[in-house]
């Protein structure tokens, strides 16, 4: 049972559909690098990059040639914790095979739309301590990481606001095995339960196979994850957050990003990705009664002048 199979951790294999129009913006190859002892261990050999930035970055393209040492080792126990800047972490896991004498492969960890400027550290560490921390489990050839920006991977809502009237804003994208999609939407005022504003993301209207099953996550600027819901309940497995009035908590005005995804998806802060093998058509709806901030400013000052009306009868 200990070679049982290791379930992916925030990490997804990139489809062929997903990748198309990603561009590298900067890459480090690393050659020679142990993969040995548990998590934490001082044996862990690390490798640190400092990205250069200054670019929008949508996901992490790893690639590399992993060589059996220990003879008991198996490929799937060879895993990558990635940190980047500000301490984000997911776990990278290239393989899902067991016995090997040398692989090559490749995988995508996907991220929010962020500027990935700063300190990254990639420890490499076994699932499994085959031989003790004294014997080498495995050893990557070379390993590649590549920071790619892909224009098309955001659909951009773009500042959100009804005048006051409930609206919904709908959008239908094609969904890949173990794909993430984001999106990007401006709230120009804060949505409050006290001025009776909502923001409701959902998934209904979606069609994927074998299963109709989704996941959303509604990230800050700073790719912070905020919320995440997978199941409605009540036999639907189809995905809804709701902010503000009637929902779990307010939202400030400022820029938001949303990922969406089939089950089994991860999301964590920065990092986002899916073992799922449903494909189809993911529908992305926003409802929402959030108004413009001059509509905003109107509401303010006849709630004031009702306020003052009712205390001067008095």
């Amino acid at each position: 049972m200990r070679h049982a199979q290791l379930w992916l951790s925030s990490i997804a294999i990139a489809a062929l559909v997903a990748s198309a129009g990603a561009q590298v913006q900067e890459s480090v190859t690393y050659t020679n690098v142990n993969s040995n002892g548990p998590l934490g261990n001082a044996v862990n050999e690390i490798r640190t990059y400092n990205a250069t930035g200054g670019y929008t970055m949508r996901s992490l393209r790893i690639e590399g040639q992993l060589t059996r040492v220990h003879s008991a080792s198996y490929a799937r126990e060879a895993l990558i914790q990635i940190t980047a800047p500000g301490g984000a972490q997911t776990t990278f896991q290239m393989f899902t095979q067991g016995a090997f004498t040398t692989l090559q492969g490749s995988g995508t960890v996907y991220t929010v739309p962020f500027n990935p400027a700063g300190n990254w550290t990639f420890r490499f560490y076994e699932s499994f301590d085959d031989g003790g921390t004294g014997s080498v489990d495995a050893r990557w050839d070379y390993i590649t990481f590549e920071y790619r920006e892909d224009p098309t991977a955001l659909h951009d809502f773009g500042t959100i606001n009804t005048g006051g009237a409930p609206q919904t804003f709908s959008v239908t994208r094609p969904l890949a095995a173990r794909e993430i999609l984001w999106y990007r939407i401006v709230l120009p005022v804060a949505v409050t339960a006290a001025d009776l504003l909502t923001l409701e993301i959902n998934t209904f209207g979606s069609s994927l196979a074998p299963s109709n099953d989704t996941e959303i996550a509604l990230y800050d600027a700073n790719g912070n994850k905020i919320a995440e819901n997978d199941d409605i309940g009540g036999g639907n497995l189809l995905s809804r957050l709701v902010f503000g009035y009637g929902g779990s908590q307010d939202l400030p005005a400022g820029v938001y990003y949303i990922g969406a995804g089939a089950y089994n998806t991860t999301w964590a802060n920065v990092f986002a990705s899916s073992t799922s093998t449903n494909t189809g058509n993911l529908q992305l709806n926003i409802i929402t009664n959030v108004p413009e901030p001059a509509s905003m400013i109107a509401l303010g000052a006849g709630l004031a002048g009702l306020l003052g009306l009712r205390r001067r009868k008095k």
